[in-house]
C-alpha cells in the first residue's frame, strides 16, 4: 500500500512538474530594477531609440509586478523606441511569448535576433524556411483600456543565443503603454 501511495505522488509530482513551464526571460516578472533605472535589471534599450529617456518604471503595478512604461517624446531620432530583453540561450524548437500591455500606442514588432546581430538586420529579419524571427503586432496605434495579454509564437531553427527586442511606437504626445509580465517559454 505504502508503494503504490509512492507512485502515485510521484505520478502527480512528475504531472505538475511538466505543466509548469520555466519562464527563459531573466527577470521577466521585472521585480529587479534598480532605483532610477530605465529598465529593469538585465533590460538593454537598443542604440535605435537615442536614449533611456523613454522608458521608466510606472508607479501602476500589474498582479503585484512592475511594470514598464514607454512614452511617446518625438524627437529627430523619429517616434520608434526600441528596447531588448536580456540574452537567452536557446534550442531548436517552438516558443511562446506572453506579455500584458495597457494604454495607447503601437507596437510595431518583437524580433527574435541572434546575438551580435547587426542593428539593420534585427530590423529587418523575416520568416526564413519557418523559422520565425519578426512577429508584427499589428498596424496602426491601439487604445487597450485595460491590461490586454499578447502572445506570440516562434519556431527557432537553429540553436544559439537570443534576445527579444521590443519596437515601439506610441504615435502622438502624452500616449503612454505599460508593459507587463513578460514571459517566453518553450512549447
Amino acid at each position: 500500500m505504502k508503494k503504490i501511495i509512492a507512485v502515485a505522488i510521484s505520478a502527480v509530482c512528475m504531472i505538475f512538474s511538466a505543466a509548469a513551464q520555466e519562464n527563459l526571460i531573466s527577470n521577466g516578472d521585472m521585480s529587479d530594477w534598480k532605483k532610477r533605472a530605465a529598465l529593469p535589471a538585465d533590460f538593454k534599450i537598443d542604440p535605435r531609440s537615442g536614449s533611456d529617456e523613454y522608458f521608466c518604471r510606472s508607479d501602476e503595478k500589474h498582479n503585484g509586478q512592475n511594470v514598464l512604461e514607454a512614452t511617446y517624446v518625438h524627437k529627430a531620432s523619429g517616434s520608434t523606441r526600441y528596447f531588448a530583453t536580456p540574452y537567452m540561450e536557446l534550442e531548436p524548437g517552438v516558443y511562446k511569448l506572453s506579455f500584458y500591455v495597457k494604454g495607447t500606442g503601437y507596437i510595431r514588432t518583437v524580433v527574435l535576433a541572434p546575438e551580435n546581430a547587426a542593428e539593420p538586420d534585427k530590423a529587418s529579419m523575416k520568416s526564413n524556411n519557418g523559422c520565425i524571427s519578426k512577429a508584427p503586432m499589428g498596424d496602426g496605434a491601439r487604445t487597450y483600456s485595460g491590461w490586454t495579454l499578447m502572445t506570440l509564437t516562434y519556431n527557432v531553427c537553429k540553436a544559439g543565443v537570443y534576445d527579444l527586442n521590443f519596437a515601439f511606437n506610441n504615435r502622438k504626445a502624452g500616449n503612454t503603454m505599460l508593459v507587463s509580465g513578460l514571459t517566453f517559454e518553450k512549447q
